[in-house]
């Protein structure tokens, strides 16, 4: 009873664990200790298996078990066909590893459920296809990035003609029409009118032109991205009546078009979006370059964005500057703004290839946000 009593037993990890764990004497491989998994799985109780070896366990294993090094912690992987008690068949894969117990040698096999061809190729398919789903991710990335570029471009060259044409086209007019007013006949008030109609309605039509033009590429990019957010701002202040400082700890920062045009789009949408929802009453746009990365922070004081809407399918400005962001190589994150609104923050290099833009899109990973900056004191 007392030799029952010292036998060495499965450490309570093992006992609980869900698959076959066995105590072996490597001297004879009798069955010292097992736990409840292997008992439900043979079928036996434990006092039934400390009575049997692994080669009654398993007859059919071929010339004994696996030899096994002389040295602690020698290890080896065998498929096993271990009989049960209602004369079936358990398959299970162990992995023997020898050890030793106040110097007596033990064989403790741990047992994971056998690999089939059928479950070693859906791992295979599921890691196929994981790989085309981030390849797919990639060029995702890289095409969505193209195309902003490519519309970019376009806008760039929509704004030039109809400021450069249409723009010159109607100075042109207005000057002719001046021309003209200057030689009407005096006492005629109806020709006098109409000539100051027309000349209004080309006014108002150049100031259109503008407009379009500045919507479609800023002039103020051509000074840099400071002197654009700074004007941006500004433009925000007169148009939605909300308070908006600018500021940054660089008077020019050498970004290249596509970036620079990106993060002003950036604004602008952020901009937008806190005029038509957040009910703010103060605004802080920084700019800052830190080495070799640029950070943009937007932050408001307004009600806030709960995590469900940003979700909606309807979120199509949350989307585009997330677009936007991945394009440039960053990431866009929301957050709760210290002064109980929201803080967007994108965070970019100064230079970054394509391969790091497909990079960053197809990247599962997340970065921390930036400190938050205190619109409460703008």
């Amino acid at each position: 009873m007392s030799d029952t009593l010292e036998l060495p037993h499965l450490a309570p990890a093992l006992q609980a664990a869900n698959n076959d764990a066995y105590l072996f004497d490597a001297a004879n491989w009798q069955v010292l200790d097992a736990n409840p998994a292997a008992c439900k799985h043979l079928q036996y109780s434990l006092a039934a298996l400390q009575a049997m070896t692994l080669l009654q366990l398993a007859p059919q294993w071929p010339d004994g078990p696996v030899p096994l090094g002389d040295g602690i912690g020698a290890h080896a992987i065998v498929q096993a066909q271990l009989q049960r008690r209602d004369s079936g068949v358990h398959a299970v894969r162990l992995r023997l590893t020898r050890a030793a117990h106040q110097g007596r040698a033990l064989i403790l096999a741990q047992g994971e459920e056998p690999r089939t061809p059928q479950a070693s190729a859906a791992v295979t398919e599921g890691r196929l296809e994981q790989r085309e789903l981030r390849q797919s991710r990639a060029r995702l990335a890289e095409l969505t990035a193209q195309i902003d570029k490519v519309r970019q471009q376009e806008r760039t060259r929509l704004a030039r003609e109809l400021h450069d044409d249409l723009g010159g086209n109607l100075t042109a007019i207005k000057m002719a029409l001046a021309m003209l007013a200057r030689r009407l006949p005096a006492g005629d008030a109806a020709l006098q009118d109409q000539a100051a109609y027309v000349d209004d309605l080309v006014d108002r039509s150049i100031d259109a032109v503008h407009r379009i033009s500045l919507d479609l590429r800023p002039s103020m990019l051509e000074l840099g991205l400071v002197a654009a957010l700074d004007w941006q701002a500004k433009q925000f202040v007169r148009q939605a009546g909300i308070e908006c400082v600018f500021s940054s700890n660089r008077k020019e920062i050498d970004l290249n078009p596509d970036q620079a045009t990106g993060l002003f789009r950036i604004a602008q949408e952020a901009l937008t979006n806190i005029a038509r929802h957040a009910h703010a009453s103060k605004v802080a746009v920084r700019l800052d370059q830190q080495r070799q990365h640029v950070r943009l922070c937007i932050s408001d004081n307004g009600v806030g964005m709960r995590p469900l809407d940003r979700a909606k399918p309807q979120s199509f400005g949350i989307r585009s500057m997330s677009e936007r962001a991945s394009a440039l190589g960053g990431a866009l994150q929301l957050a709760n703004a210290p002064a109980g609104g929201t803080l967007l923050t994108i965070k970019i290099r100064l230079s970054t290839p394509r391969e790091a833009i497909i990079a960053a899109a197809a990247s599962a990973g997340t970065q921390h946000g930036p400190r938050q900056p205190d619109v409460s004191k703008p």
